[in-house]
């Protein structure tokens, strides 16, 4: 049991490193045929979220950056990864999990932000924003 938490958190722990190198040119293409101009598709930018599925396809932070899609409705389910005090959790590591329906535009690019308020008792605001026009889309922005 104490080695299996052990190699979860290690795997936890490599993924975070991975995700912090990505580059940024490092684009999933999730749509079939081929590649179409950025006015004719929807951007979608992991930024925070350690891992994303998409309708059913599970996209890492660790080698993608960006996916593209084609303009429509999307189920997103997305997870982010806080460092926190051992204080606060023993892990050393809270994450949230969200899950929503988007309906993304051709031409724009929408970003999965996370943030945290910190100390006991602190809470992970996810949100989804539409950097085209400045609006979160889906969510709570951290106040």
């Amino acid at each position: 049991m104490m080695l299996a938490f052990q190699v979860s958190i290690l795997v936890l722990f490599l993924s975070l490193l991975s995700g912090c190198a990505t580059p940024e040119s490092a684009i999933y293409k999730l749509y079939p045929g081929p590649n179409k101009p950025d006015s004719g598709i929807a951007t979608l930018e992991l930024y925070n979220a350690s891992s994303a599925v998409i309708d059913g396809l599970r996209v890492s932070h660790g080698d993608y950056a960006k996916v593209h899609l084609l303009p429509g409705k999307h189920h997103v389910s997305w997870t982010s990864v806080h460092g926190v005090s051992v204080l606060i959790e023993p892990s050393g590591f809270a994450q949230k999990e969200s899950q929503n329906l988007i309906d993304m535009e051709e031409g724009h690019t929408y970003r999965l932000r996370s943030d945290r308020t910190t100390g006991p008792g602190y809470v992970i605001y996810h949100w989804i924003e539409d950097i085209t026009t400045g609006s979160v889309i889906a969510g709570a922005e951290k106040p």
